[in-house]
C-alpha cells in the first residue's frame, strides 16, 4: 500500500531526526547488526566509523531498505522507515550514495542527475537543483552531455553525491565515498561534504574506511564493533578516547 506522503506534492520537508532503536540484522546465521541503537538530529553530521565487516553498510542498507532486520525499529520524523518498500524511501527525504558510486554508465551526467529528482519538493525547480549540483562540482557541468560510464572515478563519485542531491534530502547517506580515489580527490569530495553540511539544510550519515579523513568533517561519531556499538559521542570525545584502536586494531 502505498504511503500517503508517496506522491511528489505531498513529500514531507520539514527537518526530522532518525531514530534507529534495537536494530538487528542478518545474513543466514551470520549476526550483521546486534541491538543498534542511535539517534540523528536534523542538520547533524555523523560518522559511522569501523573496521570492515563491522556492519556499517547494513546499517545503511536497512534505513534504505534493502535489507530487512529481524528487530527493532527504524523511523525519520513520524515516518515508520521499516514499513516502506526501497523504493518508497527517497519519498521519505532519505538519499543514499552506495559503495563504489552505483551511477547509469549507458546514460550521460545530465540523465544521470535527471533520475535523482523524480521525487523533489513540490516548491523546488529541477533548474534550481542542477543549478545547486553544479556549483558544488563544476566539472559536471563540463561533463554533463557525456556518458556517466566514460567518467573517472573521482567524477562518478561526484556523480553520485550530486545525483542524490538532486533529492533535496533531509538525510544524505553516503557509503565509503572515498574507496578506490586519489589522495588528491579524497581531500576534495571531503571538502565538498564539509559545504554541503554548511550551506545545505541536510543531516549527513557518512561511512567512512578512512576514519582520520572522516574525523576532520564529522561532528558525531557511532563506532561498530562486529555489528554492535561500542561508541557514540561527539567527534573530541572519541578523539580522547581508545575506541577507535579497539575498532580497527581489536586492542
Amino acid at each position: 500500500m502505498r504511503a500517503p506522503w508517496a506522491h511528489r506534492s505531498a513529500r514531507p520537508t520539514e527537518p526530522a531526526t532518525l531514530r534507529v532503536e534495537g536494530l538487528c540484522a542478518a545474513y543466514g546465521s551470520i549476526r550483521a547488526l546486534v541491538d543498534v541503537s542511535f539517534e540523528l538530529r536534523p542538520g547533524e553530521f555523523a560518522g559511522v566509523l569501523g573496521a570492515n565487516g563491522a556492519g556499517k553498510s547494513t546499517l545503511l542498507k536497512a534505513i534504505s531498505g534493502l535489507v530487512r532486520p529481524s528487530a527493532g525499529t527504524i523511523t525519520m520524523g513520524e515516518v515508520d522507515l521499516l514499513g516502506l518498500g526501497p523504493h518508497q524511501v527517497p519519498a521519505a527525504g532519505i538519499a543514499h550514495v552506495p559503495e563504489r558510486r552505483r551511477v547509469f554508465p549507458s546514460l550521460t551526467v545530465a540523465d544521470n542527475l535527471a533520475l535523482g529528482a523524480y521525487v523533489t519538493p513540490p516548491d523546488v525547480s529541477r533548474t534550481e537543483l542542477l543549478d545547486e549540483v553544479y556549483s558544488l562540482f563544476p566539472k559536471l557541468r563540463e561533463r554533463a552531455g557525456q556518458l556517466a560510464g566514460s567518467l573517472s572515478g573521482g567524477e562518478q563519485q561526484m556523480l553520485a553525491v550530486g545525483r542524490a542531491l538532486m533529492l533535496r534530502p533531509r538525510l544524505l547517506m553516503l557509503d565509503e565515498p572515498s574507496l578506490g580515489l586519489a589522495p588528491v580527490i579524497v581531500e576534495e569530495m571531503f571538502e565538498r561534504l564539509a559545504q554541503i553540511h554548511r550551506e545545505l539544510d541536510v543531516s549527513i550519515l557518512l561511512i567512512e574506511q578512512n576514519a582520520t579523513q572522516a574525523l576532520e568533517v564529522i561532528e558525531r561519531a557511532i563506532v561498530l564493533t562486529t555489528g554492535e556499538v561500542t561508541f557514540r559521542g561527539t567527534r573530541a570525545e572519541l578523539m580522547d578516547s581508545d575506541y577507535l584502536e579497539r575498532a580497527y586494531l581489536g586492542l
